[in-house]
């Protein structure tokens, strides 16, 4: 890989294998692996024969995870063994000791994506192993539902003006049942409904995790704790790992919802990964939602889709058998649903919008230049930011380092952006930061190493919810008829 710029050494490898669906291999940096498992010679038999008592060992798990890839590999394995195999190595594997500190967080991240041409779910038994333990990988694998602010079944009030089954004749009706788009919200206990002065936030996940666990540890926390911010978010059920013409629905709803709700004011939206392409697609095609959102605030988004989509599903497309969901399909570099998106100008911002994002993101590439699949265009002069972390931040400093997809959720340029976009007209501006100042702490003030960790720990929650959503899929779904 000397080829490869030293700014993208991280990911080439797995560019390679998302695009010629060549067999992962472990992260260069795991110590030696053990000896290969002698049921190795039978694929199927050695994944049902998966793992030992207990995986203390990087080299052990390699071995194991190389168990289940030769399976794949060879067309030995359907999918249900492949599930299963994957399972039991998170219930054998025992994590080591929880970091301490934001540093060394961040450089277990840097260093299993270094290099590392793993899926993301091999990269994520390895995070689970140093220590990375979000807390619910028990509750995940026994499929005992979720906590309380990732509930999708939540009782809200009935919205003060018909917003149902559309609010615009210019709009399409939704194709979801309204007690389920509105069950998806999550109010907080202390949110105000629009009694005081406070800024109404809609906060949308990404794929494979709900909101409540996506902003924890980050935007939920640090808005709650201004005077001017009322924070809600969204959990979208299946973890948005279906249809995005459905999840987009969730947000376009949500939006007129919770305007009424306060009193007709506007809201604003700050969305991760495919929230904020979920946010785009209900913004180019529910137009009557962009006269009620004041900004977009994006992080780590890809309105590009990512060329690395395929980590996301181990063994897919090599295996066709084992299928992939339908958002990571539609997320795929120029997808069918990506140039949709993109044409008619759904590629420039609706709304005044501020796009943050990492060129080391490990899930979207490529996320440099105009190129990054996070920049938005700005055909309709409505007001565009567009702000990599390391351009911004530069190499000199902790904060222009490396940082993953999720790391940008506590990146302090990312918080420092949203509220100056949140409390001036249009979007976030860097010329009115202090950015020497803003990008010498790792992790936005006010955020902990358990803050941090909660947040990069959503790798391990998500790969674990991708890998067990059903049914699988090996093509995109069909646009709905709105769509032109």
């Amino acid at each position: 890989m000397t080829s490869c710029p030293l700014s993208r050494l991280f990911f080439c490898g797995s560019l390679l294998v998302a695009l010629v669906g060549s067999t992962p291999v472990s992260p260069s940096w795991h110590l030696k692996r053990d000896p290969p498992l002698a049921a190795r010679d039978d694929p199927l038999g050695g994944i049902a024969a998966l793992p030992p008592d207990s995986i203390s060992q990087p080299g052990m798990l390699s071995s194991n995870l190389t168990v289940i890839s030769d399976a794949i590999a060879s067309h030995q394995a359907g999918r249900p063994e492949v599930v299963s195999a994957y399972k039991s190595i998170f219930e054998a594997v025992k994590p080591a000791s929880t970091p301490t500190t934001i540093q060394d967080i961040l450089a277990i991240m840097e260093d299993e994506y270094t290099g590392s041409t793993s899926s993301l779910i091999d990269s994520a038994a390895s995070l689970y192993l140093h220590g990375l333990d979000p807390g619910n990988v028990k509750v995940s694998l026994a499929k005992r539902g979720g906590i309380d602010i990732d509930s999708t079944d939540n009782s809200n009030p009935e919205p003060p003006t018909t917003i149902y089954p559309q609010s615009s004749s210019a709009d399409p009706s939704y194709s979801i049942l309204e007690k389920a788009l509105r069950s998806a919200i999550y109010i907080p206990s202390a949110f105000e409904f629009g009694r005081g002065s406070k800024q109404t936030v809609i906060l949308v996940p990404g794929t494979a995790v709900p909101g409540g666990t996506t902003y924890k540890g980050n935007f939920a926390k640090l808005l709650s704790s201004t005077t001017w911010a009322d924070p809600l978010w969204l959990n979208i059920p299946g973890f948005s790992l279906g249809d995005i013409q459905a999840n987009a629905e969730y947000v376009a709803y949500a939006i007129h919802y919770i305007s009424a709700i306060t009193g007709g004011r506007n809201v604003s939206v700050i969305t991760w990964s495919q929230g904020s392409l979920d946010t785009q697609w209900g913004l180019k095609y529910w137009p009557s939602t962009r006269g009620l959102v004041s900004d977009h605030i994006a992080v780590s988004g890809d309105y590009h889709g990512t060329k690395l989509a395929y980590t996301l599903c181990p063994g897919f497309p090599l295996n066709m058998l084992l299928g992939c969901t339908p958002s990571i399909l539609q997320q795929t570099y120029d997808s069918n649903l990506i140039r949709k998106l993109r044409s008619s100008g759904g590629d420039s911002a609706y709304i005044p919008t501020t796009t943050i994002y990492s060129g080391t993101d490990e899930i979207v590439q490529p996320q440099s230049g105009s190129g990054a699949s996070s920049f938005l265009n700005d055909a309709r002069t409505v007001g565009v930011s567009n702000n990599q972390v390391q351009v911004v931040c530069g190499p000199g400093s902790l904060a222009g380092g490396f940082y993953g997809h999720a790391g940008v959720l506590i990146h302090p340029l990312a918080w420092e952006l949203t509220v100056d976009a949140l409390q001036h007209p249009g979007p976030g501006q860097v010329s009115r930061l202090n950015v020497p100042n803003v990008c010498r702490t790792p992790a936005a003030n006010g955020l902990t190493a358990g803050d941090v960790l909660l947040t990069e720990a959503m790798t391990v929650t998500g790969a674990l919810n991708a890998l067990a959503y059903s049914p699988r899929v090996d093509s995109e779904p069909a646009f709905k008829p709105y769509v032109t």
